[in-house]
């Protein structure tokens, strides 16, 4: 996530209640782990600072129990540069933004640079806030791309649907997902390895409904450490689900229970994309 620079440019020294918000903002920035911050942004949020001694200085409107906090914060959040890892890439022509940003040309230019120098599935949004943009906007286009346009994102905590699958994905890597009972749905199979970055050889489903025995042998092979599984009972027998659950339970799995197979996509996202945020 890319570090809109107006978000760590220091208040004016004579800021009161903004200047207390700001600093707040920078110490809630600072626990989201997903933060960078590009090249030209730094220079720009850097060359505010040395104006003002920093670090040898007080933090402009930042009262005295907040500074060494703030302090911590801003330092952590200035270490978080982020360089493409090819070289030789160049940014051409600097995309213009819409909408427009409220902090001015260079604030523009800043976030239009670094946003193409570091183009790749791997940026996903812009971390901002609200005001800073006209018209409001959850969304900024960059012109020429890429990118084509990132979400913008107003609060720490917030989270982008795609970085929770991307969490998702993280957690099933090297996993096989097992599914048992209902019918086979070539296409949930191929939502399931799109979203979370997943092999198609390594899910297995083993179709069943009411009234229907299920060949539970493949199971034996289970391991805690390898293997989630989802028992869909809303398309299989009680019996046949308590048995799927007795043989997660000799191998320390749980059996992971949903109405239907749709349901597993969410349920993925629940269990596995908590860790998003951080």
């Amino acid at each position: 996530m890319l570090c809109d620079p107006a978000l760590l440019l220091p208040p004016p020294r004579d800021a009161t209640t903004d200047g207390l918000d700001f600093w707040r903002r920078v110490v809630g920035w600072s626990a989201n782990r997903r933060l960078r911050v590009g090249p030209e942004s730094l220079a720009l949020v850097f060359a505010a600072y040395e104006e003002l001694g920093w670090p040898n200085t007080e933090y402009p409107a930042c009262p005295p129990p907040l500074q060494r906090l703030a302090h911590g914060a801003l330092s952590d959040l200035l270490g978080r540069l982020r360089r493409d890892t090819d070289p030789a890439k160049a940014v051409r022509r600097i995309p213009t933004l819409s909408p427009r940003h409220q902090g001015g040309e260079l604030v523009e230019e800043a976030i239009g640079h670094d946003a193409a120098h570091l183009a790749s599935p791997d940026l996903v949004a812009i971390a901002t806030s609200a005001g800073h943009w006209v018209p409001p906007a959850e969304v900024v286009a960059f012109d020429p791309p890429p990118p084509d346009t990132l979400p913008l994102v107003f609060e720490p905590t917030d989270r982008l649907d795609v970085e929770i699958d991307i969490a998702v994905a993280a957690a099933l890597g090297g996993r096989r997902l097992t599914i048992v009972g209902g019918v086979l749905d070539d296409r949930l199979i191929s939502a399931l390895c799109t979203r979370f970055d997943l092999p198609a050889e390594r899910v297995r489903w083993f179709e069943s409904q009411p009234g229907s025995r299920v060949n539970l042998k493949p199971l034996d092979g289970l391991q805690p450490d390898r293997d989630v599984v989802f028992c869909v009972v809303g398309h299989i027998g009680h019996p046949e689900s308590t048995k799927v659950d007795n043989v997660c339970s000799k191998r320390g799995i749980e059996s992971q229970h949903v109405a239907d197979s749709r349901d597993i996509i969410g349920r993925l996202r629940d269990r596995y994309g908590a860790d998003a945020s951080r």
